[in-house]
């Protein structure tokens, strides 16, 4: 279900669901992989979803940055901050004091989860408990 946001950002909206939408996708396919193996086709369909899904979370995530420079979104201080250790280290703290909000109305803005994705203790990364890509057969 896509989570509404306020009429101030409506074009924020609109990428906020197409990202959602994607990104869901992408899931059904993944899944229909779990279930049916790695069948060539749905090999192909999988990293295109994947591929799909990464470029709307890239301009969701843009969005985000030029609405927070434009003054209508505020973030929690730290959220922006640039690449590196002490910036990775910022994000995540500015991540647990709050969420976005929108300046005009002060609505939080939702964040999208992805609640199946998670890393191994080894770095791997894995989709609901399976290490990803699952299709992906060793070198001989």
């Amino acid at each position: 279900m896509t989570t509404p946001i306020c009429e101030h950002l409506d074009e924020y909206g609109a990428q906020f669901a197409r990202t959602e939408a994607t990104y869901r996708q992408c899931m059904d396919v993944l899944d229909r992989i779990l279930a049916q193996g790695p069948l060539p086709a749905l090999v192909r369909a999988a990293v295109q979803a994947l591929q799909e899904w990464s470029a709307e979370d890239a301009k969701l995530r843009d969005m985000l940055v030029a609405e927070v420079r434009a003054g209508r979104v505020r973030v929690p201080r730290g959220l922006l901050r640039a690449d590196g250790l002490a910036g990775r280290q910022a994000q995540r703290q500015a991540r647990r004091k709050g969420h976005p909000v929108c300046t005009a109305c002060r609505q939080v803005l939702p964040r999208l989860a992805y609640p199946e994705w998670s890393f191994a203790h080894n770095g791997t990364a894995t989709f609901r408990g399976v290490e990803f890509p699952p299709f992906v057969a060793a070198p001989v």
